[in-house]
Parts: C-alpha cells; sequence; structure tokens
C-alpha cells in the first residue's frame, strides 16, 4: 500500500470500504431470497398436508381414502411446477400407498424424525423438503403420511443467484476503482501544483506562489497556508540578510575609526596629551563596539527565548529602584530628577533577568535622551485589565514619522540633530524582542517620550487571586442539577441573575459546560482568581437562595436570593478593600527602622523586606553603603514623614527616612 501513488491509494482505501459494504449487502440478498424460496416451499407442504388430512379415514388400524379413485386421478393428471409427493407408511415405515406422480420411486421413512416437522430429505437422487404427519387411532399411531416438494428448482435459482453475485461482485469493484481512481485524479490536482511550486523555491527566489483553488477546502487552506508560511520565510530572510547588512556596517564604523586614529597617531611622534587624546577615543570606540556585540549577541542568544524563560515572582517596584541606583552616576551628572510615584507594592510572576533588561533599556534610553535638569517620572497603576507600568521624561521627544521606525534595529532618530547622544540603535528593538517574549504591550505617545508597560498578570504565593476592579471575569456562576428536566429551571434562574448583574457593570460569567463537573469548576476558578462564584442547584432554588464563595478568604456563605446584586455588589467591594489592605499590611510589616549602622546591618542580614534609615542624600554615601552591604535605595516614599535624623553612614543630618533593601 506504501508504494503506491497518492492517487492509487485514495483509490485503493474506497475500493476496500466499498467491497466490504458490497460484500455485506450481496451476502444479506442471497439469505433474504433463500430464506424467501424456503418460506414458499414450506408453506406449500402445510398446505398439503391439512388437504390431504382431510381426504383419509382410520379404520381398524387402517388408512382410507375416502375417495380413492377420484384421487389418484387428480394426482396422476394434476400439473404443478413443484408436484407434491404423497406416501403412506404403517407405524414401522413400511409402505401402504402412494401418489401415482413417485411411479417406481418412494419416499424415504425417517424414524428418527420429528414429527409435524419439516426437513431435508432425499428421493433417491433428487433433494426434497418433506414432513412426517403422524396418523391416530384413539391416541396410537397406526402409521405416518409422508408429505414431500422437489427442491431442485429452489436450489437452480439460489445456484443461478449465488453465481451471478459471485461474477458481478469483482467486476463492480473494478469500474469502481477505475470512478474512484479518475476522480480521486481530478481533486488532487491542486497537490500537483504545490508540488510544482515547491520545486521552483529555492533559497534565491521566494516569490513564487502555489495558485490557490476555486473550491475553498481542504487543499485551499493546504495551500494558503503553504503561501502563508512562504511569506513568513521570506519577511525572515530579508530581516537576516538587512541585519546581516546593517550589523556589518555598524561593526565595520568604528573599527574604522580606530583604526584611522591609530594611523594618524603612528605617522609622526606626538606629545603625551596627544597620545592620551586619541587613546581615550580609541577606547570609547572600542567600548562602543564592545556594547554593540554584546547587545547583538544578546539578540541571538534569546532568538528562542520560550525555551529559556525562567518564571519567579518580582517585585515591580524594587526592579525600578535598582535600575535606578545602577545609572545614578549619569543621573547626578544630568542632574536629572527621578520621581516614583507609585504609592503601593506590586509584584508579577516573569523571568527577572529579562524583564530587568527590558525596563532597563527604556530606562537608560529615557535618560540618554532628557535634558540637563529634567524630570524623569515612573509610576504603576492597576486598571480593569492590566498593571500599567509608565516611564515618562520631558526629553527631546520622537517625531511623529519615526513612531514606527524606532523599533527596527539600528535605527535612530535624528541621530545627526544630536551627534553627541551615543547609541547603537538596537535597544528599543530588544525591548521589542524581549517584550513578546515576556507578554509585555508596549506603547509610545508622542506628546513625551512615554513607554507604558501592560504586564498582563496579578498572582500571590498560592495562587491567582484577582483584585475585582482588574479581573477579567469579577462574578462566575455554576450550577448544579441531576438530570435534564431541573437544567432548564437552573437556566433560567441564573440567566437573570445574570442580567441584573451586568445592569451594574459586573462581569459575569456563567459557565453550564456539560461537559466538567461542578468540582472541577469550583476548582478552575478558584485556579483563575476569579473573586466571587456562585453556586446554585434545584434545592437552592426551592429554598430561594444561592451558595456564594470568596476567593481571598475561601469563606462560603448560604444567602437569600433577595437583594442578590446588591449582596455581590458589595461584596466586591470588601474583597477589594482586603487585598489592598492585606498588601498594604504586608508591606508595613516587612519594613524595619534602624537608627544607627549596626542595626543597619543586622536587620539586612536577619531579616527580610525594606529597612527604613536616615541618608544624608548624597550619591556617594549611596555607592559607600551599596559597595560595604549591596544594599541600594528601592524608594523615597511619596509624602514621606519629615523627620530630622543623622546618615546611619557619615552621621550627616537627614531630614527623612529613605527604603533600603538588597536585590534579590
Amino acid at each position: 500500500m506504501q508504494q503506491l501513488s497518492f492517487k492509487n491509494r485514495i483509490a485503493s482505501n474506497y475500493i476496500i470500504t466499498t467491497a466490504l459494504l458490497i460484500f455485506v449487502v450481496f451476502f444479506v440478498i442471497y439469505y433474504i431470497v433463500r430464506f424467501s424460496v424456503y418460506i414458499k416451499v414450506n408453506n406449500d407442504i402445510k398446505t398439503e398436508v391439512t388437504k390431504h388430512l382431510k381426504e383419509i379415514e382410520v379404520k381398524e388400524n387402517c388408512v382410507l381414502l375416502i375417495r380413492e379413485k377420484h384421487w389418484k386421478k387428480i394426482q396422476f393428471n394434476k400439473v404443478d411446477i413443484s408436484p407434491a409427493f404423497i406416501q403412506f407408511v404403517d407405524e414401522l415405515g413400511a409402505l401402504v400407498d402412494k401418489s401415482p406422480n413417485l411411479k417406481q420411486k418412494k419416499l424415504n421413512y425417517y424414524p428418527e424424525a420429528i414429527n409435524n416437522v419439516l426437513f431435508d430429505g432425499k428421493l433417491e437422487n433428487t433433494s426434497v423438503r418433506q414432513i412426517q404427519v403422524p396418523l391416530y387411532q384413539n391416541t396410537k399411531i397406526i402409521g405416518f403420511m409422508i408429505i414431500a416438494i422437489s427442491l431442485e428448482d429452489s436450489v437452480m435459482v439460489l445456484n443461478n443467484l449465488f453465481i451471478i453475485l459471485l461474477v458481478a461482485y469483482p467486476l463492480i469493484l473494478l469500474v469502481l476503482f477505475l470512478i474512484a481512481r479518475f476522480i480521486a485524479g481530478r481533486s488532487i490536482k491542486p497537490i500537483s501544483a504545490i508540488i510544482e511550486t515547491s520545486n521552483i523555491i529555492t533559497k534565491d527566489n521566494l516569490k513564487s506562489r502555489i495558485p490557490l483553488p476555486i473550491n475553498k477546502d481542504e487543499l485551499h487552506l493546504l495551500a494558503d497556508t503553504i503561501n502563508n508560511l512562504l511569506d513568513r520565510v521570506e519577511n525572515a530572510i530579508e530581516r537576516e540578510k538587512q541585519f546581516t547588512s546593517d550589523a556589518s556596517h555598524e561593526l565595520r564604523t568604528p573599527l574604522a575609526v580606530i583604526k584611522g586614529t591609530l594611523e594618524v597617531l603612528v605617522r609622526k611622534p606626538r606629545n603625551q596629551e596627544e597620545y592620551r587624546e586619541k587613546i581615550d577615543f580609541c577606547i570609547n570606540e572600542v567600548n562602543r563596539l564592545n556594547n554593540l556585540v554584546d547587545e547583538l549577541l544578546l539578540l541571538a542568544r534569546f532568538e528562542n527565548q520560550k525555551q529559556s524563560l525562567k518564571t519567579e515572582r518580582v517585585s515591580l517596584n524594587a526592579v525600578f529602584l535598582d535600575i535606578v541606583s545602577r545609572n545614578s552616576t549619569i543621573i547626578s551628572e544630568k542632574k536629572l530628577s527621578c520621581m516614583p510615584l507609585f504609592t503601593k507594592d506590586c509584584y508579577i510572576e516573569t523571568d527577572s533577568y529579562l524583564f530587568s533588561l527590558i525596563v532597563n533599556n527604556v530606562l537608560t534610553n529615557a535618560i540618554k535622551y532628557s535634558k540637563i535638569g529634567g524630570i524623569i517620572n515612573f509610576d504603576i497603576k492597576e486598571t480593569k485589565t492590566a498593571t500599567v507600568f509608565t516611564i515618562s521624561d520631558n526629553g527631546i521627544g520622537i517625531a511623529s514619522e519615526d513612531l514606527e521606525k524606532i523599533f527596527d534595529q539600528f535605527y535612530r532618530s535624528k541621530s545627526n540633530q544630536h551627534p553627541q547622544i551615543k547609541g547603537t540603535g538596537l535597544g528599543l528593538s530588544i525591548v521589542k524582542r524581549f517584550s513578546a517574549t515576556e507578554k509585555v504591550v508596549f506603547s509610545l505617545l508622542l506628546t513625551v517620550a512615554l513607554v507604558s508597560a501592560l504586564i498582563m498578570a496579578h498572582s500571590d504565593d498560592q495562587g491567582l487571586i484577582m483584585p475585582p476592579k482588574i479581573a477579567p471575569i469579577q462574578v462566575v456562576i455554576v450550577p448544579i442539577y441531576k438530570g435534564e428536566e431541573s437544567k432548564p429551571i437552573v437556566d433560567e434562574k441564573a440567566n437573570a441573575i445574570i442580567a441584573e448583574l451586568k445592569a451594574l457593570g459586573i462581569k459575569v460569567k456563567y459557565d453550564n459546560n456539560d461537559n466538567a463537573r461542578p468540582g472541577w469548576k469550583f476548582a478552575e476558578y478558584e485556579l483563575k482568581g476569579v473573586p466571587v462564584r456562585i453556586a446554585v442547584g434545584p434545592r437552592d432554588l426551592e429554598n430561594n437562595q444561592v451558595e456564594i464563595a470568596r476567593r481571598d478568604t475561601k469563606e462560603k456563605t448560604t444567602v437569600s436570593m433577595d437583594g442578590i446584586t446588591e449582596t455581590v455588589s458589595q461584596l466586591l467591594l470588601d474583597i477589594q478593600s482586603n487585598l489592598f489592605n492585606r498588601a498594604k499590611k504586608y508591606r508595613d510589616e516587612h519594613i524595619t527602622k534602624a537608627d544607627n549602622w549596626d542595626a543597619f546591618v543586622t536587620t539586612l542580614d536577619t531579616k527580610a523586606g525594606f529597612v527604613s534609615a536616615h541618608w544624608d542624600g548624597t550619591p556617594e554615601t549611596e555607592d559607600k553603603i551599596k559597595e560595604m552591604t549591596k544594599a541600594t535605595i528601592r524608594c523615597i516614599p511619596l509624602n514621606n514623614e519629615q523627620e530630622a535624623g543623622t546618615c546611619i553612614l557619615t552621621g550627616k543630618p537627614s531630614v527623612q527616612r529613605v527604603l533600603f533593601a538588597r536585590a534579590y
């Protein structure tokens, strides 16, 4: 089978199926005809039995024909296609009398045969169907009437039918095979077109496309899918070619600059200051070249990022503050003011390394293009559908015509207008690439250099516990019923509750999927973190009540259906408040005050969380603290309490406490 062509395999599979079907049909036809023939013969014999029993009488242990001469005359002259043969025997089987049409023949008496039951016998070499009817005088059997009908005609009919079916069977299969092969050949013509087109496609010729079949069937879908694949392959190869070309150009430029500078140096002796100037210039170019190579390797390393993700729980606040701390030198040089606007801690499940790269590239981009004395704000806000991370600056901005290009590799917007700002043009390209891997959505606003990252996650250590304000599903209703008769009643009441909840702007889902049990649904929506779950069943309807479960505390209560919408609305507010207070309490419990250096170091070594301590406000002190303890300033809280004190390291005056923590 595997050696056959695709067309012949289709035809063969069709014929195998058809052959089995025709065989079953022919088998049924033959046995229906055979059954009908035997029914006709049996009925004829039973008719003969009934008729001839009326023509005999038993006297003194003898069987007598009432009208013997008339009977024999009729039997002799009667012409039938299948004449009945009649014979009388005594109780021992000895011949008493027989019908004239038997002539010199006689029917066989079978002592073992069951009386009044039809069976197949022999009349010399002829097959007959016969019956042995006992004849009684009082209760004593004095003999038997044997009646038989020849089966020769019936057997001939059945044999002819069998031969016809046997000969017709292969002929029908052969004709059907040829027809199936012809139809299959016409059906797979688009496959031939696919093969022809595929043969002419090479790495140097990716423009050819497979013609789409007229009929929008599976072959049309296959051809369209292959064409889309070719489009993606062509675009990928073009991008690789462009990337290679751009990378080569970007690598050649600093190398050419370094080579030219060194050639100038060796042409003639120069003073120490000139040597130092040119060497410093070459070092800067080498550093630029090194950064470019690192970014190129980074892109290549994460070409298949999905296989290298390491998901963990990450503090968004800590990531931002850590990156600000690492860029504190350039921030101080440009006298930038970095203002954290967030007021609470926010955690997500993500790859810490990749996410830090994303934020670092965005923040350093804002720092690079900010004016001296500029302001950079970063904030974390929760919306109904996402957690929004915002970095904004009042720098030079992005021209509207460049917005669609800034994510392209090696592209720099109007770099000739600000030559003092160095870059490779790969930063935002890396951001875009890694954002797709981390399920982060970036958007740019023209008014300011604003980048917003929407982190599609919100979780805690026990799984998802979605705050109602950002939950995609705030309430889920799970029906509980036994039997189809109760389902319409439960559905009607559930739909009424849904309509009332939606009228209040509550996002509700009715899970009436019959393929899953209620217990499985409970576990599923608990895992997804749906804030409120309502269970309703026939028994609940009888009592005019429902069961409500809240995700944050896992408490279950039974409430009346009267005023159910008000109950749910209030419950959502309670859950939102409870989650906020819980997070705030957790934050406050993990902030420890330290008033001197020893207490500061001890707290860092023994307690998790933040350390609230005085700082003299200088980057040098922060760098020294980081060098000695690996702790950095993570946050200067908004509306921070103004408190006079002394710096834990230098002892200089301080007006407020800041939050320190180690990176993890």
